[in-house]
């Protein structure tokens, strides 16, 4: 009675009621369903989120183990503590490279990043790795797979995910809105520059993505850049590490090497 009482006192014909009354809830209705997910998510156990993880690296890596030549996996933890210097909070993540020929990186639940062999062959420095790891710590930082699950498939259903359906699955968690991806970069860039090391790397690797761009990845990941912003617009928002500030190596010589070879040594896995 009282919304009707001001509708009448400010001049309001019925429908115009009747139009503000649906454009209020469709405006309160879009609010909740869009944050809704983003709290929802934290809120799931976490060992609902490590079963989903492992059904989508299961489709994206079709069964394959992670690579582990030499030194490789423990420069991979090496930059991993490199990227948490300089005050940054580095969430629990497991970092592992697979033998995957696709030029790209994951963010999985439960806390799994994997980085591709076809990745790691092209980087040319490992300030091109630092920055892509970090880009992917900002998504599961900010929980952008698991939140993508809700949205997309509902809480409903997270349970019977576990249970079938890899490379579906995986498709659903990976598919990033481009806010999603604006707000990995610019964590990515805020780890870089604390951790002062040279967010060119970061730069550079857009630029390879751009080269890729307007054709499709090859295998049946597809092309996973289909979500991203503009890759003009991303290397446009790579900054400089401040005036003053010095910039120290990723990893050193001995740990590049390591990460460069760690999957030089094919696995078979027949039996």
């Amino acid at each position: 009675m009282f919304y009707a009482d001001v509708m009448a006192r400010k001049g309001f014909k019925p429908w115009q009621e009747l139009s503000l009354g649906i454009a209020t809830v469709a405006v309160i209705g879009y609010a909740v369903l869009s944050l809704a997910p983003m709290l929802i998510a934290p809120l799931v156990p976490q060992r609902v989120w490590n079963t989903l993880g492992a059904v989508a690296l299961e489709g994206l890596t079709g069964g394959a183990g992670p690579c582990s030549a030499g030194g490789g996996p423990a420069a991979l933890s090496a930059l991993v503590a490199r990227l948490g210097e300089g005050g940054n909070e580095i969430p629990a993540v497991t970092v592992s490279a697979y033998p995957i020929s696709v030029l790209n990186a994951w963010a999985v639940p439960g806390g799994t990043i994997v980085l591709t062999s076809e990745l790691i062959a092209e980087a040319d420095t490992a300030e091109e790795v630092a920055g892509v790891l970090a880009h992917e710590i900002g998504h599961i930082r900010e929980h952008h797979a698991e939140t993508q699950v809700v949205r997309e498939l509902g809480i409903g259903i997270l349970a019977g995910l576990g249970s079938g359906g890899g490379m579906a699955t995986s498709m659903a968690i990976l598919r990033y809105s481009r806010d999603d991806e604006r707000e990995a970069d610019a964590i990515a860039l805020e780890i870089v520059h604390r951790a002062a090391i040279d967010p060119a790397g970061l730069r550079s690797f857009f630029g390879k993505i751009q080269l890729q761009e307007g054709g499709e990845f090859p295998g049946k990941i597809g092309n996973m850049m289909q979500t991203h912003p503009m890759t003009r617009e991303r290397i446009d928002a790579v900054r400089p590490l401040p005036a003053g500030v010095v910039a120290r190596a990723a990893l050193s010589a001995g740990h590049w090497a390591a990460l460069k070879g760690i999957c030089s040594v094919k696995q078979d896995f027949s039996d």
